[in-house]
């Protein structure tokens, strides 16, 4: 089974898609996961630097789950060096679970941004406020098997105006908060439409 993972963006959009592939049954049980991202620049803003640092498929009936780490240590990546259909291969990694129906996408709480077209660029750390610890969770409506060598695509939307936001007086902020906002788009299962939803229960077909 493959499972690939990868960021993509419009402005003032970040996108994560992520396609999971199965095995054929003649082959070993196990598979593998590739994360790529891919973004567009947000105006004033010249870098946002997050870590991903894993991303979780879960079975809620036999409470299996598999986490997929990105590397041994996590990587920092600038988010908006990634344009124009540019990825960046983040994860690559084998996965042995085929039948799950959660996902969840864990953010590293080590980020950063940087400001300032015109005059000097500033960097300033970004505090992430949540997603570090038990992950960003998705949820299909039915479980997904992906033992039979089938491929699931999922597009994730990480929306980055309403995942920033300054701290202190508008004037003149003190610092930077990431509380991120990731929202299904779609899933399809060889190309077959699936229901996803985030924990608000928005479900996309």
């Amino acid at each position: 089974m493959r499972l690939r993972k990868a960021i993509l963006a419009t402005i003032p959009l970040f996108l994560i898609g992520l396609a999971i592939a199965g095995c054929d049954a003649s082959t070993e049980n196990s598979g593998r996961i590739i994360v790529r991202m891919t973004d567009a620049p947000l105006e004033q803003v010249t870098a946002i630097n997050v870590t991903v640092v894993s991303c979780e498929i879960i079975n809620s009936a036999t409470e299996e789950r598999e986490t997929i780490v990105s590397s041994d240590e996590a990587k920092m990546f600038n988010l908006l060096a990634l344009a124009d259909g540019i990825s960046l291969d983040v994860c690559d990694q084998e996965v042995q679970l085929k039948v799950f129906d959660q996902l969840r996408v864990v953010i590293g709480d080590e980020a950063s941004i940087t400001t300032g077209m015109d005059a000097a660029p500033v960097t300033t750390d970004l505090h992430v406020a949540s997603g570090s610890s038990s992950g960003l969770k998705f949820f299909f409506d039915e479980a997904v098997d992906v033992s039979g060598g089938e491929t699931l695509d999922v597009l994730l939307d990480f929306v980055a105006d309403e995942s920033v936001v300054t701290t202190g007086p508008p004037s003149a902020p003190t610092g930077y908060v990431m509380t991120p906002v990731i929202r299904a788009v779609s899933a399809e299962l060889g190309g077959a439409a699936l229901s996803i939803s985030d924990e608000e229960e928005v479900v996309v077909e």
